[in-house]
């Protein structure tokens, strides 16, 4: 049998059709262009959000690993080696401070040492700067710019030596060190970096909660609470020991699954546009597909010269919706991520970036969505016989079945609006949802509740009387610390640990600034009302009277329970209240955000679909 070669044919027709109709044509390569660029550009701000967010922790912690413990003993060292599911460990030991120097009597420089998997892989990531080598002498030291200045010898290079006054476990001490390298980079850089020998004479243990830092860097990225709870119980951890995951996964988990949500609408509504274009021109043109058939054309052609209409069509756009979304991503991508809470300090300023997959992925989708939605009018078309084509008469019709054909026809005309009325409103609220300033959350108020609670010691519970003070104020993601704490060195945004916000709260108090007070009633209760968004330090006035400790109150606070962030907060000042670390709630204002506009977008996808 001989090969009819009708490819050119049949492509030069589907091209013909496309200008013939440019208004479907139009429409349709919209369609395609609207869904592309939407897919495309949820894709890349996804993968640059959580881009991001790993190299802001890994900076933020100095280093890269998932999880610490404080105090190891050697078997459970041996048992994290020995776990396939951990593939690298780093230990850090706390062994003293500086005392003093010649040029300055107050200097706030710790002294650590580090093993090679923690110092040379680890903080690798981190380390932007390196002279020198790491000391393996005892009287040898590793430096930053900002230790040496703290120390007040800020001009010292590799090779010079530093005297100073040190305190270890066994005491203090007094002794010259030699510069043995400088290094700079991200993560705590007020510290001095000593030798194993240095260390092993401290009197310090790795086994001591107070001392031993060991971290544990997993092959499973995205552990469950469940998963990491088990591993937790199988360290068998002592009294003073403790451990805990870095990665916070519920705001992660949220913003993923906006992400996918958005994508799945999106498809969903394409899908949906071009079906319903696609079976109202297959409808119209009746004859037009039997009249091919009766010229010869057989159906897996007619099939072929509509795929190749698609083919055309989605092709194009996709290529320009891609390049839009590339674009629209330069301006996007920075205020998503810094409304998501990534500050630009710890990341810095090269944000954008696309990834390969992310474009293979656009494709495929929007690809296999077109696919879906142009099958069954094809197959309708191609279902179309010649004697169906020839008793088609659709402009002599009588009174009755001309109105029926009206009314279907306006049926399918508000469907089709429907459709394109959701696709615009999902637009739109994708764009408000991107775009949304989390500066609204500043606007709001909200109240803290002070209370005294009854631990059985003879202490007045009615009538203490306590000042508060705001710190901070949230402004685009970040706290920033009020004019009166600006030049005391803090970053709020750097506290990680609850012991670290209760130190910083013990020496923030002493500086007696006070915005306000409130005193309790009979049941030890007082309330701060219409506070603002920030970081609020509270502390009893009369400290010779009441041993109340001083507690820093995050407004909003993450409630891990509810999922939600929580605008009236609770504190017990008396007890050690665990704060978690500073966040914002604007990745999870942009989550409802998200989950509303998904919600409204289906609820016009049914009525949509829905006969009239």
């Amino acid at each position: 049998m001989l090969k009819n070669p009708n490819q050119k044919v049949i492509k030069r027709m589907a091209w013909n059709a496309l200008k013939v109709n440019r208004r479907k044509t139009i429409t349709l390569l919209l369609a395609v262009l609207l869904s592309s660029f939407l897919v495309f550009t949820i894709f890349t701000v996804g993968d640059s959000y959580f881009r991001l967010q790993k190299i802001q922790n890994i900076r933020m912690s100095g280093a890269e690993f998932d999880a610490i413990m404080y105090g190891v003993t050697d078997e459970q060292r041996q048992m994290c080696e020995n776990n396939p599911d951990i593939v690298l460990t780093g230990t850090v030991g706390v062994c003293g401070w500086v005392e003093k120097t010649d040029q300055d009597s107050t200097p706030n420089v710790g002294l650590i040492w580090a093993d090679d998997g923690y110092w040379t892989q680890m903080m690798e990531p981190v380390r932007e700067k390196l002279e020198g080598r790491y000391p393996t002498a005892l009287d040898e030291i590793m430096v930053t710019q900002s230790a040496l200045k703290e120390c007040g010898y800020e001009d010292l290079d590799v090779g010079d030596t530093l005297a100073m006054s040190y305190g270890t476990h066994e005491g203090i001490f007094t002794g010259t060190f030699r510069i043995s390298g400088i290094w700079d980079g991200y993560g705590p850089k007020k510290q001095f970096y000593v030798s194993k020998e240095f260390y092993d004479q401290s009197g310090w243990k790795l086994s001591e909660a107070a001392s031993g830092r060991y971290f544990m860097d997993f092959k499973q990225k995205i552990m469950t609470k469940t998963e990491q709870n088990a591993f937790i119980e199988s360290m068998n951890l002592g009294k003073q020991q403790n451990l805990f995951f870095m990665e916070d996964l519920g705001a992660s988990v949220q913003i993923l699954a906006g992400l996918i949500g958005l994508i799945t609408v999106t498809c969903l509504c394409a899908y949906l546009l071009i079906y319903n274009i696609m079976y109202l021109s297959v409808a119209g043109k009746v004859r037009y597909y039997g009249l091919l058939q009766m010229v010869g054309m057989t159906e897996k052609q007619i099939k072929r010269m509509m795929k190749e209409q698609m083919l055309l069509i989605g092709s194009a756009g996709t290529v320009l919706g891609c390049l839009s979304g590339g674009v629209v991503s330069f301006f996007l991508i920075p205020v998503v991520v810094k409304s998501l809470g990534i500050k630009s300090g710890y990341v810095g300023a090269d944000m954008v970036r696309f990834h390969p997959a992310v474009l293979l992925a656009t494709i495929l989708l929007v690809g296999v969505t077109i696919f879906l939605a142009s099958r069954k009018p094809a197959k309708m078309a191609a279902d179309i016989s010649p004697i169906e084509a020839l008793g088609y008469r659709p402009t002599h019709k009588t009174v009755k079945e001309r109105k029926a054909g009206d009314k279907k026809e306006r049926c399918k005309r508000r469907q089709n609006e429907k459709i394109k009325c959701g696709i615009l409103f999902l637009l739109i609220c994708f764009l408000v949802v991107a775009v949304k300033n989390p500066a609204f959350a500043e606007t709001e108020t909200g109240n803290i509740e002070i209370c005294i609670e009854d631990t059985g010691e003879q202490i007045k519970r009615e009538g203490v009387t306590f000042q508060y003070s705001k710190v901070a104020s949230l402004v685009d993601g970040a706290y920033e610390m009020g004019k009166r704490y600006e030049d005391k060195g803090v970053d709020l945004n750097e506290v990680r640990y609850a012991r670290e916000q209760e130190e910083l709260a013990r020496t923030l108090s002493k500086y007696h600034y006070s915005d306000g007070l409130c005193r309790t009633d009979c049941d030890g209760k007082a309330t701060l009302t219409n506070l603002r968004a920030g970081v609020y330090l509270i502390y009893v006035e009369d400290e010779s009277e009441y041993e109340v400790q001083p507690v820093l109150v995050q407004l909003p606070k993450w409630e891990e329970d509810n999922g939600a962030m929580n605008w009236n907060v609770r504190v017990c000042p008396k007890q050690t209240i665990r704060e978690e670390a500073a966040k914002t709630g604007d990745s999870q204002q942009a989550g409802a955000w998200a989950m509303l506009c998904l919600g409204a977008g289906i609820l016009i996808l049914l009525l949509a679909v829905k006969k009239d």
